[in-house]
């Protein structure tokens, strides 16, 4: 056994003793073979949510991928979901309803699906499309996928590598180009906490001494939601509630500015946030606002989705009380006058249900006569009224309700009854570039709850813009996070990098191979002569077979 070890060793120095003038060309000729990886392209991608509700796992369950990719594409006659282990490439447009039920469905390594550069504006997407991201939406919140999906908007880079990635799918001699593996590296964790920030300030009104005012509210949540909560802006869903809150808060506070044209009404505005999660901020500002502050407000009218063609408000019940007839009336009235479409929506609340329909209800619990108008004529699921292709709205017709909604408002505070009268024209008119900033600002920034940290820039230019406007300013967790308290739980790693690496065939090594071993062999047997080689060949056989070749 000792004499068999030597010899080895023997071999193996003897063996390093020819090759190390030819050492430098070998290790390239290795590092050549070995070094079949190479980065080809970094980029940033969303991934699809992932939660709990209560025990039920839901949304996007896996984040971690490292696959070869492969271009997707449905034979005709296939019915079956997909089995390819592989990270799946496909473009948004191209899917279609049945075949993104078998994506959902496969056992692939992962999906990539390309946005098209125009998104998040929908109005270049066919129906078709619009149709599948419907689908997809309603899946993803409603089932668990054990695939991980990721979304990015095309650029030229993906495009090229999507190209080729096609191109191996036709091209008889695709077994000699380069492949693509696709990595995410991370893991999602669960968040531990997640915090819900929301803000009020006040316009004083006159009031005669010793007499507290009433309050009219202006109410709307800033936070969005949806499958794709790092991509989602939600310039409709409620940006656009957003942008009014503040250019009202704007238009008031110099009419409040004069002692002479103070309303008799204070005026509160609420940002809130958890809109998306049972309108949790609301609800928690009402509960920890003083009974005798909450007992003062007359009325609350809570903005979401206000930049339609058609606006409903929504209310619980038929007023009872006088003003709030003549508010409602006002609605009617100045509608018909500005030519917009109107209607008041009765809705009785739903005591058994597990989320509230509209804001306002989360008043009516507290017995404050509240109202909620929008452009959507019927409420929809809390997580899902935000989507990914919310991406923008016409500014006129926003700045046109939101006319709407300072005329009605300044009609009611200063209990006008002249009819025709515009308060809000000239320079006390709608600022269009203010209006435009805030809508460019929200479009930039997605604002889903769960990933938003306190010290967030959209949080502290919300604050800055209230206090600026406005009294009384007060942030609720300026001592104490307020810690969201519901059956929800949320994963990190809505976002990240995919790293795309180019891979060299198989076949690639094989051809690589067979050189190297040549040249391998040339040199051994120009140092050592055939009689070393077909010794070797001669024990190898022996081992193997138990025949000794002859010469």
């Amino acid at each position: 056994y000792q004499r068999r070890v030597h010899g080895t060793l023997s071999e193996c120095l003897f063996f390093f003793g020819i090759m190390h003038p030819h050492l430098g060309l070998v290790l390239s000729l290795l590092t050549l073979l070995l070094n079949v990886v190479g980065a080809a392209h970094v980029f940033d991608v969303y991934r699809c949510i992932q939660f709990d509700k209560g025990s039920t796992p839901l949304g996007c369950r896996r984040s971690y991928l490292n696959a070869a990719a492969a271009a997707f594409q449905l034979e005709p006659k296939q019915v079956e979901p997909v089995k390819v282990r592989k990270a799946l490439v496909v473009r948004l447009e191209e899917l279609a309803l049945d075949t993104l039920d078998r994506l959902l469905q496969s056992s692939t390594a992962g999906l990539l699906i390309l946005l098209p550069s125009s998104l998040p504006n929908p109005s270049s997407l066919s129906a078709a499309t619009l149709a599948v991201m419907k689908r997809f939406e309603h899946k993803v919140l409603n089932e668990a996928i054990d695939i991980p999906i990721y979304f990015t908007t095309e650029d030229e880079k993906l495009r090229e590598i999507y190209n080729s990635l096609k191109r191996r799918l036709h091209s008889p001699i695709s077994s000699t180009s380069d492949d693509f593996s696709f990595v995410v590296k991370k893991e999602a964790a669960v968040i531990p906490k997640v915090h819900v920030t929301s803000m009020q300030g006040v316009l004083a009104g006159y009031a005669p001494p010793n007499i507290d005012g009433n309050t009219f509210a202006i109410v709307a949540h800033y936070d969005t939601m949806g499958v794709i909560p790092g991509f989602t802006k939600g310039t409709d869903q409620n940006g656009s509630g957003v942008a009014a809150l503040f250019e009202l808060a704007r238009l008031f506070s110099k009419l409040y500015g004069s002692a002479s044209t103070k309303g008799l009404y204070n005026m509160a505005y609420v940002l809130s946030g958890g809109g998306r999660l049972n309108y949790y901020g609301t609800r928690q500002w009402l509960g920890n606002t003083a009974p005798a502050v909450l007992d003062t407000v007359e009325f609350a009218l809570c903005l979401e989705s206000i930049a339609g063609e058609k606006l409903y408000l929504h209310v619980s019940r038929k007023p009872k009380d006088r003003n709030i007839r003549m508010l409602y009336e006002m609605f009617n009235r100045t509608a018909i006058q500005m030519g917009i479409p109107f209607e008041v929506v009765h809705k009785k609340i739903n005591i058994s249900a597990t989320e509230m329909a509209w804001e306002h209800e989360a008043f009516a619990y507290k017995k404050i006569v509240a109202a909620t108008l929008s452009n959507n004529p019927t409420p929809t699921p809390q997580l899902s009224r935000s989507s990914a292709l919310d991406g923008g709205v016409n500014q006129a017709t926003l700045e046109r309700n939101l006319l709407f909604i300072a005329e009605v408002v300044a009609q009611y505070i200063y209990a006008t009854k002249v009819p025709n009268v515009t308060v809000f024209k000239g320079s006390m008119g709608i600022n269009s570039r203010f209006v435009s900033s805030w809508l460019k600002f929200l479009s930039s920034h997605t604002r889903a709850t769960p990933y938003l940290a306190k010290d967030n820039v959209l949080l502290s230019a919300f604050s800055k813009t209230m206090q600026k406007y406005l009294s009384d300013f007060r942030r609720d967790d300026e001592k104490t996070p307020v810690e969201l308290r519901s059956e929800y739980k949320f994963y990190d790693n809505i976002q990240a990098e995919m790293h795309v690496y180019t891979i060299k065939p198989l076949l690639f090594d094989l051809i690589l191979l067979v050189p190297i071993l040549a040249y391998l062999l040339a040199l051994n047997v120009y140092f050592k002569g055939l009689e070393h080689v077909w010794y070797w060949h001669g024990q190898a056989l022996n081992k193997w077979t138990g025949v000794t070749p002859r010469r």
